[in-house]
């Protein structure tokens, strides 16, 4: 409902004008047009919650399933963007280290470690990129998993 208007009245010392407000058709702005006596602001529909809908007519086994068709697809949406945010962070993470790797193996070439030929201080920094990859083709896997294991849980959700 909002505000008394006598409280308004009261704090202002004018009188408030009443308006009512109507139905607009479509979402021209986002602010309400003040008409004479009304003021006219667009409604979107709103989809009832599942427990809302009486699926005892047909009309309401429609309306049920319409429901349940738009919050599987939000569902679906909501898993996407996580899906891409924990591979973006892990890509992220992966890239860090590879490239913290890289700038010490190269601090290493500049300044080699007494008593490390260059032969050896280059078969340890291949041994080190082959570790490094084979890190990250484990972490790949890991994502790969952990989407494949969201996706068999939402599967066995919606069999239910």
């Amino acid at each position: 409902r909002g505000l008394d208007p006598k409280v308004i009245e009261r704090a202002t010392g004018q009188p408030v004008r009443r308006r009512a407000v109507v139905d607009r058709p479509s979402p021209v702005t986002n602010q309400g047009h003040v008409a004479d006596r009304s003021i006219e602001v667009y409604r979107p529909q709103v989809v009832p919650r599942r427990s809302e809908v009486r699926p005892s007519s047909p009309q309401g086994s429609a309306q049920a399933a319409e429901v349940d068709r738009r919050h599987a697809e939000a569902e679906r949406r909501i898993e996407q963007q996580r899906e891409e945010a924990d591979r973006r962070d892990t890509e992220t993470r992966l890239r860090r280290d590879r490239q913290r790797l890289e700038q010490r193996q190269r601090e290493e070439l500049r300044h080699p470690p007494s008593g490390v030929s260059q032969d050896e201080l280059r078969r340890r920094h291949q041994q080190e990129m082959d570790e490094q990859r084979a890190i990250e083709a484990q972490e790949r896997q890991k994502l790969q998993e952990r989407r494949r294991e969201t996706r068999e849980a939402r599967d066995r959700e919606g069999a239910r």
